[in-house]
């Protein structure tokens, strides 16, 4: 595998983050600053690598992470984990706190203004976890609220 670009990354990040919109070599460069055939040049590799699927829709391409590709599962948790690692320390803290949930839950997002502003009122998560955890996860909350400053 040859070294991934800066660029590279923050287009699938842009192609995984961003469900809503539908990402081709022209509207993706408008994203990134760069040429649409730079951009395509370099969707064309991340397809060669197994992480991007290009679908054919009219006469454009789109992309999507090609998620049944255990390569690219591993390269979408290693982009966004190093996303995490290199992220401002507000949201750091809330990355710490939700990891412990770690051991419950399967996944946790977390999204709103604390990702965005250093002003912000409320942090909001998403946990996805097993039912049968929803009274460990419901303890842990009110602990952690119990901790936390509002």
């Amino acid at each position: 595998m040859k070294d991934i670009t800066s660029s590279e990354i923050k287009a699938t990040l842009r192609i995984l983050k961003d469900l809503k919109t539908r990402y081709n070599a022209n509207n993706l460069s408008k994203e990134l600053g760069m040429t649409p055939m730079g951009t395509l040049k370099m969707l064309k590799r991340l397809h060669n690598q197994g992480i991007l699927k290009p679908e054919l829709i009219g006469k454009s391409t789109y992309y999507s992470v090609y998620l049944k590709s255990n390569y690219a599962k591993d390269f979408a948790r290693f982009i966004l984990q190093k996303e995490a690692e290199e992220s401002v320390p507000r949201i750091k803290r809330w990355i710490t706190e939700l990891r412990c949930f770690g051991e419950t839950a399967t996944i946790g997002i977390l999204f709103g203004s604390v990702t965005r502003s250093e002003r912000y009122n409320d942090v909001d998560m998403v946990l996805v976890y097993d039912a049968k955890d929803n009274r460990k996860i419901n303890e842990m909350l009110k602990e952690r609220n119990e901790i936390n400053v509002k």
